[in-house]
This record gives C-alpha cells, structure tokens and sequence, in this order.
C-alpha cells in the first residue's frame, strides 16, 4: 500500500516543485520584488535591518539598501573621524528618506551644505540617518541612547512630523501595543515597555523571525507573501484610525472662521490628493479631548528630556517641524478651505505650539512649514508627493532638497567663521 501511494505522492510534490521553481523565476524574471526592511527591537519596538534589501514599491518606487549597521544610509563607523562634525539625525519615514535615492535626501544636501561651510576651517560635516518609520518622539529619544550616542555626535537633530508624531507618543491614540511609550507621574517621564511581555519578543520568537528573513531575502514569492500580508495589515490599521476619528469627531470644536474670500469654487471640497479628514487632523487645534491633551504633555516632556540629556553629553542640539502636505500645498484656497473643514483658523498650531515650549525652554527649534508654504506658493511647487498624487504623502526631491538647505543654514549660523558673527545668537 505504501509502496503504490509513494509513486503519486511524489509525482504531486515534483509537479508542486517545478511549479514553485517557474513562479519564483517568472517573478525575478518580471523584476517583482518587495523588501522586508524591518525587524523587531527590543529598545524600540522596531528597527531597520541591517543588509536588508529589496524594493520598495510604494513612493518612488526604488531599490533599498539598509546598511550593515541597520540605517538607511551610507556605512559609518562608530569611530568620529578627525575633523569632523558629526549630525545625528532622529525622526521617522521622513528621516528614513525610502522615497528619494540616498544622495537626494535631506540629510545628504544638509551634509553638502555644512561640509561647504566647514571646508575653509579643513573640516568637513557628516550626517548619519537614525529615521525609522513610525517612530515618534519616545522612539526617537530611545533610539538616541542605546544607539546615537555610539557615534559620539556634534549635533543631535529631533525631526517631528507633527502629523503623527503627538499622536505616535500616547498608547491610548496609538493603539500599537508593539511600541514602547513613555507616561507622565507628576512631571516625571516614566518608560512603559509592556510590549515586551508580549511572546512576539520571545527568544523563540525572534529565532522564527530570523528564518522568516532568510526566507524572504531569497524567494520572490515569499516577499508576495509578506506584501499581501503587511497590505491587510495597513488596511487594518486605517480602519481602526478612521473608527478612532469617528469617535474623537464628537469632540467639541472651536467655531469655523468665515469662508475665505475669493478661491475658486473648486477649492471648497478638493483636497490634496491622498488627504483624509481622520484622527491626526485633531492636532491642527486646541486639544479638548483628553487623551491629545496628555498626548502632547508626553511630548512636550519628550522635548525637554533629549534637550537636558543632549546638553548633559556637551553635544547642540535642534528641534526641526517638518511639514505635512496639506500645510504647504501651493493652492492657497485649497489650504482655506481646508482648514475651514476641520473648524481652525490655519493649519500652524503645532509649529506655535512647540516653538512656544523652545522659546520658553531656550531650545532652538526651525519650523519648515511656514518656509515651505511659502516656497510652494511662491514657486507653484509641489514639495510633497509623487506621480499622480502629488501635494500629499511624503516629500519629493524638491522637498528634500529645500529641507535639507534651509536646516543647513540654521546650523551653519552656529559655526564660527560661518555666519555666527560678533554678537550673533547661534540657535544652540
């Protein structure tokens, strides 16, 4: 009986083979590839993976490579080199740049700049990219500890997407139980790293997690395996987000500000492609709800905490605001009415916000929204988006590339020789 089941049993599992060999070769023939460039911290919740390679079929659809040593960057060693001034820059997918080639991003045009600016003195600059997506502040700061310090940096740049970044620092708005946190006792941040008692931080677990990369390094069909699965996943997520929103809605909202005056008719129901009205739009006003009220003293607290620490390592220190595209969308109308929908008399209370808490605290902070707006305006320029849906998502290598300049110049007026003249404030 064995004997005659064994001919056809392997008969399906050759068939099952040969099967498996032509779609994995139709796929690498069809150059389908989807990286998997994340692994799980136990400092941070996540991490980049070091050597981990792939495409990334989302903006800018490009091919990426993760360094040795897990960031999106060039390789550096621990080591300072002689004569340099080194930047370590903390953020999320903004920072992580998986959207523009490496040498288009803004840390490389911030280096280009700086280096400029140091080459009469013989230094020269150096930016390392710690940006990982969905950090917010309290991953930012943890990442800073048990890895930016490693590299013994002049300068420690906190990049905050004040899209999500408040949003990304409360479990409560959150709802990610796989991220570390940080809560308020009195005036004391406190760390909450419950997600560590979860099994998918278990050593056995981890070891699976190993496999799994091996696998998915190797085969194309795993890697559409992994997509399909992180693309439910996403979906997941938005509708949570969006059922969240449903609930903050009910919230009470400050009264809307007159329609503006003139605009096209259009202007008052188009959005920039790609925006939705949801939960991060609370952080355009006033918090009333009580979790967004804890949400940004957690932030706030955040702040202070990486100013004290920076300035305690004798290292400078500088708050960037980065931009979200309906904020600098080149259509002014758009952006009224925009902000007419939501109930706010602009889209900058998160820029006043934190510039208030640095003024206050002595922190420099640089608030790119503004700038950008007034670039985009100017210039008819979409500094955000790709394709067909431009003036939402990410920045391009137009907004990278002004990014990168205009942080360069606010570091830059803190070297001498570079622009800090007698008498001049240096913004650290």
């Amino acid at each position: 009986m064995k004997r005659r089941l064994a001919g056809p049993l392997l008969l399906v599992l050759g068939s099952v083979a040969v099967t498996v060999a032509l779609l994995e070769v139709a796929l690498r023939l069809a150059g389908v590839s989807y990286g998997s460039f994340y692994m799980r911290d136990r400092h941070t919740g996540a991490a980049l993976r070091p050597g981990a390679r792939g495409r990334w079929p989302m903006e800018g659809n490009l091919f990426i490579r993760i360094s040795s040593e897990g960031l999106r960057d060039r390789e550096h060693g621990t080591a300072k080199p002689p004569g340099t001034l080194r930047i370590a820059v903390l953020g999320d997918s903004y920072v992580e740049a998986l959207q523009v080639r490496p040498e288009e991003n803004f840390l490389a045009v911030m280096e280009g700049e700086i280096g400029a600016c140091l080459a009469p003195a013989g230094m020269k600059a150096e930016a390392i990219n710690f940006g990982v997506s969905g950090y917010g502040t309290a991953q930012d700061l943890l990442m800073l500890r048990h890895r930016g310090w490693n590299y013994s940096p002049d300068v420690v740049v906190l990049a905050i997407t004040t899209a999500n970044d408040v949003r990304n620092n409360s479990r409560a708005l959150e709802d990610d139980p796989d991220r570390p946190y940080f809560v308020l006792r009195g005036n004391a941040l406190v760390l909450d790293n419950g997600f560590l008692a979860s099994r998918k931080y278990r050593p056995a677990w981890l070891a699976f997690y190993r496999v799994a990369f091996w696998l998915v390094d190797r085969s194309r069909i795993v890697q559409v395996a992994n997509q399909a699965k992180n693309v439910y996943v996403s979906r997941r997520d938005a509708a949570r987000q969006q059922a969240a929103a449903k609930e903050a809605a009910a919230s009470p909202r400050p009264p809307s500000p007159a329609p503006p005056a003139g605009g096209s008719p259009a202007a008052a129901t188009a959005l920039p492609p790609g925006t939705e009205l949801g939960l991060d739009d609370l952080v355009y006003r006033e918090p009333a709800d009580p979790r967004w009220v804890e949400a940004w003293r957690v932030t706030e607290r955040l702040i202070e905490a990486m100013d004290d620490e920076v300035r305690g390592r004798g290292a400078a220190f500088l708050v960037v605001t980065l931009s979200n595209g309906v904020q600098v969308h080149p259509d002014p109308a758009l952006r009224r009415a925009y902000a007419k929908r939501i109930g706010v008399p602009d889209l900058f209370y998160p820029e006043r916000r934190i510039r208030a808490l640095c003024d206050r605290k002595g922190i420099p902070v640089l608030s790119l929204a503004p700038l950008f707006q007034e670039y985009a305006e100017t210039h008819k320029a979409y500094l955000h988006g790709f394709g067909a849906n431009l003036g939402a998502g990410h920045w391009n290598r137009d907004g990278h590339g002004l990014a990168g300049r205009l942080i360069a110049q606010a570091i830059c007026r803190g070297l001498p020789g570079c622009g800090a003249g007698a008498g001049a404030d240096p913004p650290w």
